[in-house]
């Protein structure tokens, strides 16, 4: 994963152009001071990506790296 680059960003651009619909889900487990957060990118209703991170955000962009590469998008 490249840290520069916005993978949320460019996978719902991708979503867009190509017309499908793109959704996460999110959740979050364990005690207030030491959350791990769960992100689950859905396109068209199936998942696609999973990402797991103690960062919201991270937890987020790594669903939707993963999401982009087992769609066969470049994610260089």
């Amino acid at each position: 994963m490249n840290s520069q680059r916005h993978y949320r960003q460019d996978l719902n651009n991708y979503a867009n152009q190509a017309g499908l619909i793109l959704t996460y889900e999110e959740s979050s487990s364990g005690p207030q001071h030491l959350v791990t957060w769960t992100f689950v990118a859905y396109i068209g209703g199936l998942e696609h990506g999973r990402g797991t991170s103690s960062n919201k955000g991270q937890a987020k962009e790594i669903a939707s790296y993963k999401a982009m590469e087992a769609l066969g998008l470049d994610v260089n």
